[in-house]
């Protein structure tokens, strides 16, 4: 059905596909509403939800009058999946593309998600691991075989993930602990949050000239003030 064949080998039309799409989202949502312990053992499938969250064909349904919940619909699911597996941080990222587009249904559970479980009940070495994995996702190409983020992305995951958590941490006496070892002056320390920050990421920032530039690195400077 991804590629348009129906189950008899017929081509679908683009609408039948479309709404063949919304279908099995609206069962996920429901099954998993009823027995999240079910979804948490489906990652196959939240993968291929994943793929359709991050795809081109996702615009499509924001722009759709019929299927206007459907983005909205897929990121409770995605959201009750991450629930389960937080050690999954690429999924509470590609998320942020949530407060990316030009959706029509309102995000309030996932933004209420961030700053009242993630930024405050999530452990120091959680957002050390975040840390760390957008760093390498920062890169361009990404490390690790990562999917390449778009400039935006990456400046919402630091608004709305990587600096609330920065600053809970660092009011709550968890600075030292999430910094990592003691930074060398003379020397990079990969497990010093510092070093990392200073050696990469704001190297990395220099290059980038596009329209959420300066977005960016506002959000970078802040950052590095809790750093």
């Amino acid at each position: 059905m991804a590629k348009g064949i129906n189950m008899v080998g017929l081509v679908l039309q683009e609408v039948e596909k479309k709404e063949i799409i919304h279908q099995s989202v609206r069962l996920t949502f429901v099954m998993s509403r009823l027995n999240e312990d079910w979804l948490a053992e489906q990652a196959p499938l939240i993968q291929a939800l994943l793929d359709l969250w991050c795809s081109p064909e996702m615009l499509s349904f924001a722009d759709s009058t019929e299927h206007w919940q459907h983005p909205r619909i897929l990121a409770k699911v995605l959201l009750r999946y991450f629930c389960r597996h937080p050690d999954n941080i690429n999924l509470i990222f590609q998320l942020m593309r949530a407060l990316c587009g030009r959706f029509m249904p309102d995000f309030y559970f996932l933004r209420d998600f961030l700053e009242n479980t993630v930024a405050p009940k999530y452990s120091v070495e959680w957002k050390r691991a975040a840390f760390f994995l957008f760093v390498d996702m920062f890169a361009d190409p990404p490390k690790g075989g990562s999917a390449p983020l778009t400039q935006e992305l990456k400046a919402k995951i630091l608004q709305y993930i990587l600096i609330p958590c920065f600053s809970y941490s660092f009011d709550h006496d968890e600075g030292e602990t999430l910094i990592g070892s003691p930074a060398a002056p003379e020397q990079d320390n990969s497990d010093n949050i510092v070093s990392v920050f200073i050696s990469q990421v704001s190297i990395m920032l220099s290059t980038v000239k596009n329209q959420h530039y300066f977005e960016k690195k506002i959000l970078i400077f802040v950052l590095s003030a809790f750093s």
